[in-house]
Protein backbone atom coordinates (compact mmCIF):
# COMPACT_ATOMS: atom_id res chain seq x y z
CA UNK A 1 0.00 0.00 0.00
CA UNK A 2 2.46 2.30 1.03
CA UNK A 3 4.37 1.86 -2.42
CA UNK A 4 1.18 2.86 -4.19
CA UNK A 5 0.39 5.84 -2.96
CA UNK A 6 4.33 6.54 -3.63
CA UNK A 7 3.69 5.74 -6.85
CA UNK A 8 0.39 7.90 -7.21
CA UNK A 9 2.20 10.79 -5.83
CA UNK A 10 5.05 10.63 -8.46
CA UNK A 11 2.55 10.66 -11.13
CA UNK A 12 0.25 13.12 -9.83
CA UNK A 13 -3.17 10.89 -9.57
CA UNK A 14 -3.63 12.11 -5.94
CA UNK A 15 -6.95 14.84 -6.60
CA UNK A 16 -8.14 14.61 -3.11
CA UNK A 17 -6.23 14.94 0.22
CA UNK A 18 -7.83 14.71 3.77
CA UNK A 19 -5.78 15.40 6.76
CA UNK A 20 -7.25 13.78 9.54
CA UNK A 21 -4.52 12.05 12.21
CA UNK A 22 -4.41 14.38 15.19
CA UNK A 23 -3.32 13.95 18.97
CA UNK A 24 -6.16 15.01 20.87
CA UNK A 25 -6.50 13.10 24.00
CA UNK A 26 -4.76 15.08 26.87
CA UNK A 27 -6.53 17.14 29.30
CA UNK A 28 -3.97 18.76 31.80
CA UNK A 29 -3.80 22.92 32.70
CA UNK A 30 -2.23 25.18 30.18
CA UNK A 31 0.67 25.44 33.42
CA UNK A 32 0.67 21.47 33.80
CA UNK A 33 1.46 20.66 30.19
CA UNK A 34 5.04 20.15 29.44
CA UNK A 35 7.04 21.50 26.36
CA UNK A 36 8.01 18.30 24.44
CA UNK A 37 4.03 17.44 24.54
CA UNK A 38 3.08 21.11 22.91
CA UNK A 39 5.91 19.61 20.20
CA UNK A 40 4.51 16.32 19.79
CA UNK A 41 0.89 18.35 19.37
CA UNK A 42 2.65 20.73 17.10
CA UNK A 43 4.51 17.65 14.99
CA UNK A 44 0.80 16.04 14.18
CA UNK A 45 -1.77 18.35 14.38
CA UNK A 46 -0.15 21.43 12.33
CA UNK A 47 3.36 19.64 10.79
CA UNK A 48 1.53 16.42 9.70
CA UNK A 49 -1.01 19.09 7.67
CA UNK A 50 2.08 20.89 6.07
CA UNK A 51 4.03 17.55 5.15
CA UNK A 52 0.91 15.77 3.78
CA UNK A 53 0.07 19.08 1.55
CA UNK A 54 3.52 20.04 0.64
CA UNK A 55 3.46 16.41 -1.44
CA UNK A 56 0.46 16.55 -3.17
CA UNK A 57 -0.08 20.40 -3.71
CA UNK A 58 2.30 21.06 -6.65
CA UNK A 59 0.73 18.59 -9.12
CA UNK A 60 -2.36 19.61 -8.10
CA UNK A 61 -1.68 23.34 -9.25
CA UNK A 62 -0.06 21.37 -11.79
CA UNK A 63 -3.21 19.20 -12.97
CA UNK A 64 -5.48 22.50 -12.36
CA UNK A 65 -7.51 20.11 -9.83
CA UNK A 66 -7.55 19.00 -6.66
CA UNK A 67 -9.47 19.38 -3.21
CA UNK A 68 -7.68 19.16 -0.32
CA UNK A 69 -10.21 18.65 3.16
CA UNK A 70 -8.53 19.55 7.08
CA UNK A 71 -10.15 18.17 9.76
CA UNK A 72 -10.12 20.85 12.53
CA UNK A 73 -12.28 20.93 15.64
CA UNK A 74 -14.69 23.29 17.08
CA UNK A 75 -11.86 24.10 20.07
CA UNK A 76 -9.77 25.17 17.30
CA UNK A 77 -12.74 27.58 17.06
CA UNK A 78 -13.98 28.53 20.67
CA UNK A 79 -10.88 27.32 22.74
CA UNK A 80 -11.31 24.41 25.43
CA UNK A 81 -9.98 24.83 28.79
CA UNK A 82 -7.58 22.25 29.90
CA UNK A 83 -6.71 21.15 26.01
CA UNK A 84 -4.81 24.59 25.04
CA UNK A 85 -2.14 22.55 23.20
CA UNK A 86 -4.73 20.92 21.03
CA UNK A 87 -6.87 23.65 20.56
CA UNK A 88 -4.11 26.18 19.43
CA UNK A 89 -2.77 23.51 17.23
CA UNK A 90 -6.72 23.04 15.55
CA UNK A 91 -7.43 27.04 15.59
CA UNK A 92 -3.99 27.38 13.57
CA UNK A 93 -5.34 24.35 11.36
CA UNK A 94 -8.35 26.75 10.05
CA UNK A 95 -6.10 29.51 9.58
CA UNK A 96 -3.57 27.66 7.08
CA UNK A 97 -7.02 26.81 5.47
CA UNK A 98 -8.28 29.86 4.67
CA UNK A 99 -4.69 31.34 3.42
CA UNK A 100 -3.70 28.24 1.64
CA UNK A 101 -7.48 29.04 -0.05
CA UNK A 102 -6.19 32.36 -1.37
CA UNK A 103 -3.18 30.86 -2.80
CA UNK A 104 -4.49 28.34 -4.64
CA UNK A 105 -8.14 28.73 -5.37
CA UNK A 106 -7.36 30.58 -8.92
CA UNK A 107 -5.22 27.42 -9.42
CA UNK A 108 -8.22 24.74 -9.50
CA UNK A 109 -7.44 23.65 -6.11
CA UNK A 110 -9.87 24.14 -3.60
CA UNK A 111 -9.20 23.98 0.56
CA UNK A 112 -11.50 23.63 3.21
CA UNK A 113 -11.69 22.72 7.25
CA UNK A 114 -13.87 20.64 8.65
CA UNK A 115 -14.57 21.33 12.55
CA UNK A 116 -16.29 18.86 14.28
CA UNK A 117 -18.11 19.14 17.45
CA UNK A 118 -18.40 15.95 20.24
CA UNK A 119 -18.48 12.70 18.19
CA UNK A 120 -19.58 9.13 19.35
CA UNK A 121 -16.28 7.16 20.48
CA UNK A 122 -14.80 5.57 17.72
CA UNK A 123 -14.48 2.43 19.68
CA UNK A 124 -18.34 1.52 18.44
CA UNK A 125 -18.03 0.16 15.47
CA UNK A 126 -21.33 1.12 14.01
CA UNK A 127 -21.06 4.20 11.89
CA UNK A 128 -24.21 6.18 12.79
CA UNK A 129 -23.71 5.39 16.14
CA UNK A 130 -24.20 8.26 18.98
CA UNK A 131 -24.52 9.07 22.39
CA UNK A 132 -26.83 11.83 24.17
CA UNK A 133 -24.60 15.08 24.70
CA UNK A 134 -25.25 18.22 26.92
CA UNK A 135 -22.67 19.87 24.10
CA UNK A 136 -25.14 20.21 21.72
CA UNK A 137 -28.61 22.09 21.20
CA UNK A 138 -29.19 18.34 19.50
CA UNK A 139 -28.45 16.72 22.78
CA UNK A 140 -26.69 14.00 21.13
CA UNK A 141 -22.99 13.55 19.38
CA UNK A 142 -22.70 13.58 15.90
CA UNK A 143 -22.22 10.36 14.05
CA UNK A 144 -18.96 9.24 12.10
CA UNK A 145 -21.37 9.22 9.13
CA UNK A 146 -22.18 12.46 9.49
CA UNK A 147 -18.58 13.73 9.57
CA UNK A 148 -17.84 11.45 6.28
CA UNK A 149 -20.93 12.64 4.45
CA UNK A 150 -19.52 16.43 4.78
CA UNK A 151 -16.31 15.33 3.51
CA UNK A 152 -17.44 13.66 0.78
CA UNK A 153 -19.44 16.38 -0.30
CA UNK A 154 -16.71 18.68 -0.26
CA UNK A 155 -14.60 16.30 -2.20
CA UNK A 156 -17.14 16.24 -4.56
CA UNK A 157 -17.35 18.09 -7.68
CA UNK A 158 -21.08 19.39 -5.85
CA UNK A 159 -19.27 21.57 -3.86
CA UNK A 160 -17.26 23.28 -6.67
CA UNK A 161 -17.47 26.91 -5.78
CA UNK A 162 -16.71 26.62 -1.87
CA UNK A 163 -13.14 27.11 -0.51
CA UNK A 164 -11.49 29.00 2.30
CA UNK A 165 -14.59 27.75 4.61
CA UNK A 166 -14.49 26.20 7.71
CA UNK A 167 -17.53 24.19 8.26
CA UNK A 168 -18.49 23.38 12.09
CA UNK A 169 -20.45 20.31 12.19
CA UNK A 170 -21.66 20.40 16.05
CA UNK A 171 -25.46 19.62 16.43
CA UNK A 172 -25.75 23.50 17.04
CA UNK A 173 -22.70 23.35 19.59
CA UNK A 174 -22.90 25.01 23.15
CA UNK A 175 -20.35 27.50 23.87
CA UNK A 176 -17.97 26.23 26.32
Amino acid sequence: EKNQILKDLQSGKIDILINNAALWRCWASFTDIPTDEWRKFIDVNIMGVVYCTKAVLPKMIENGYGKIINVSSVAGVYGNANMVHYSATKGALIAMTKALAKEVTDKGVLVNCVSPGSVSPSKNKDVNYFEPSELSFMGRTGTDMENANLICFLASDEASYISGQNIQIDGCRKKQ
